[in-house]
């Protein structure tokens, strides 16, 4: 047997060499799994079979009726239509699309991805609340704008002077200018400054209304 030591401790080099080259592999895969895991949207692939494949921790928190190979159940509202979505994926040259849909009342929008490589389906959501409560904001602050806006009893135009203030544009008007001029706000916005305004000579840049 000893006239084999020699081979096989050449071999356990090549063993031990290789075991650390897997290792190694094994730690890089490793790291970059965490990477997904660590993202505050939630991250789920699902499998050709309708398996979940993966979850990271912000989709278990949302579905914790979920798990990794589970299948998922379009009666969820999460993944309500999905296979719908997923055939018209297959059979497109877009292999993403999006959508958006409500999840115990708190709005998302789902980024879903289908990888023809490994026939898969990956999908990223984003929750909307912050975006939501952002435009219902300017929504309001749009509001508050027109009443105080249409509330002052002088005409005012907003004219975007481009380009330049003569040739420009009437983009917006309150309720005094129509009343007073009997221009409807649709007629105002049809109109150039020229066609309503004329400068004063030699006051320009102050204008003069053209009577109609």
């Amino acid at each position: 047997m000893g006239q084999y030591l020699p081979e096989i401790n050449g071999n356990l080099d090549n063993i031990v060499q290789d075991v650390k080259c897997d290792y190694d592999k094994y730690c890089k895969f490793a790291h970059l799994a965490t990477f997904p895991d660590m993202a505050q949207e939630p991250v789920i692939e699902l499998d050709s079979s309708g398996l979940i494949n993966y979850m990271n921790k912000a989709a278990r928190n949302i579905l914790p009726e979920f798990k990794a190979g589970q299948a998922y159940n379009e009666d969820h509202p999460f993944f309500k239509g999905l296979s719908n979505i997923i055939d018209g994926l297959k059979n497109n040259s877009h292999n993403s699309t999006n959508r958006k849909l409500a999840l115990n009342n708190i709005p998302f929008k789902q980024n879903i991805f289908y990888v023809p490589e490994l026939d898969t389906v990956r999908i990223v959501t984003y929750d909307l609340t912050e975006e939501k409560q952002m435009l219902e904001s300017a929504k309001e602050n749009l509001e508050r704008f027109q009443t105080l806006f249409n509330g002052i009893q002088d005409a005012i135009f907003v004219i975007n002077p481009i380009p330049d203030l003569l040739n420009g544009r009437i983009i917006e008007v309150n309720d005094a200018a129509s009343e007073m001029l009997n221009y409807s706000r649709f007629e105002f916005l049809q109109l150039k400054t020229e066609d309503l305004f004329s400068p004063t000579i030699p006051d320009f840049p102050y204008f003069q209304i053209k009577k109609r």
